[in-house]
């Protein structure tokens, strides 16, 4: 058995779950747009090696202008829970980049940080991942935030 992208419908019904737990608690939400995003970090320590795999919520609106991050807590297949969003606008945003990774870096002007990829899609079998297809959502996402860099 070979590594499967995700099904639309897999992705559909994750996207809105997502949506459905970020509005009960966010009503405000609903006027966003959003997209997965993951970070894996590694660290290597003298005897072993550990990998902690992050997981986001990337909301932002048609313009372009406001925006939120709110990292998700993968608890089952099926099951996940939601940080508090972090609402912000392009002026509370002193760098928005992408490295050459593919690696979106946030920084805001109060001191929140968050990095991480928007992948085009995650493999049906990683079970630290949401299962998601989001492929325009992602080019169009890299490439404005490529394109249009706020550095502050």
């Amino acid at each position: 058995m070979g590594i499967i992208k995700v099904s639309d419908e897999q992705s559909e019904k994750t996207f809105a779950q997502l949506r459905e737990v970020l509005e009960v608690d966010n009503p405000d939400t609903k006027d966003y747009e959003i997209a997965y995003g993951t970070r894996t970090k590694t660290r290597n320590y003298i005897v072993y090696q550990k990998t902690t795999i992050y997981n986001y919520v990337f909301g932002y609106t048609k313009t372009m202008d406001k925006f939120f991050v709110s990292s998700v807590s993968i608890n089952s297949k099926d099951n996940f829970t939601l940080s508090e969003p972090v609402f912000f606008t392009k002026d509370d945003v002193q760098t928005m980049t992408r490295k050459i990774t593919g690696t979106i870096n946030i920084k805001l002007k109060d001191g929140f940080k968050s990095a991480f990829t928007i992948p085009p899609y995650t493999l049906k079998s990683a079970g630290y991942n949401l299962p998601v297809s989001q492929k325009e959502k992602s080019k169009f996402l890299n490439d404005f935030i490529k394109n249009n860099p706020i550095k502050k």
